[in-house]
């Protein structure tokens, strides 16, 4: 199964500096993937397909996303489906499409995280944000300034100047529900159902957000957080409607 090569980065910048990655997966041909839509949800600031060591611009085809004190059980919205322009990609991941009922089941992670990045002295990934609730840095990519709001930020740095690299490791998957994945900081009543539990990721890889998680050759979900996935089925649901 070509995970690496169906996997990719998808990045933002600000001043030639990297303000989020997180991961991505083709999961059709003609450029079609998947991630999670807070990856890309502050529409002020351009976002790119890193691929290859190059940038690629792709269309957004279907995006769900509630900010997380809004969210609402029993289904959990935070998942963009697009398709990368001027890219044909040869491999793709499949999804399964059958909920999983064995558990504690083990399963693959994979996506790309930092590792050296020139011209920029600090780094916020949302990983980052989701994990640690920096106030003034969620205010800052969630909520643009007056000064921001008539224009798109393009200055998207050199290619050469992001390094990320691909990596995997083990999950266990332990239920078929959630709670919020911030349940300590924000109270939601009740469970999610559109996807799974997994033991906390300690330390959480910044950037593997989006990420594919793999069992027996099929994706069964993607990564929301350090203890929640999104359900492949859920997901194979949102994809016929495209």
């Amino acid at each position: 199964m070509k995970t690496k090569s169906s996997t990719f980065s998808i990045v933002s910048c600000e001043d030639d500096k990297l303000l989020s990655n997180g991961t991505a997966f083709f999961c059709g041909a003609h450029g079609l993937f998947v991630s999670v839509a807070h990856n890309m949800r502050n529409d002020k600031i351009l976002h790119k397909a890193l691929i290859d060591g190059k940038f690629y611009n792709y269309e957004v085809l279907s995006k769900e996303y509630i900010a997380l004190e809004l969210q609402t059980a029993p289904c959990y919205h935070d998942l963009l489906i697009g398709r990368v322009l001027d890219y044909e990609n040869v491999d793709f991941l499949e999804l399964n499409t059958s909920e999983l009922e064995d558990f504690p089941s083990k399963a693959i992670l994979s996506g790309f995280k930092k590792s050296t990045i020139e011209k920029s002295e600090e780094v916020t990934t949302l990983d980052e944000l989701y994990d640690e609730i920096i106030n003034d840095h969620y205010n800052l990519l969630e909520t643009p300034s007056n000064e921001q709001e008539d224009k798109v930020i393009e200055n998207i740095p050199r290619a050469a100047n992001i390094s990320l690299e691909f990596g995997s490791m083990q999950v266990n998957i332990v239920d078929n529900s959630f709670k919020n994945p911030l349940s300590k900081v924000i109270k939601i009543d009740g469970n999610f159902t559109n996807g799974y539990s997994i033991e906390r990721l300690s330390p959480e890889p910044s950037g593997y957000s989006g990420g594919p998680v793999v069992l027996n050759q099929e994706v069964i979900g993607i990564l929301i957080s350090a203890e929640v996935l999104l359900s492949s089925v859920y997901i194979s649901e949102k994809l016929k409607k495209i």
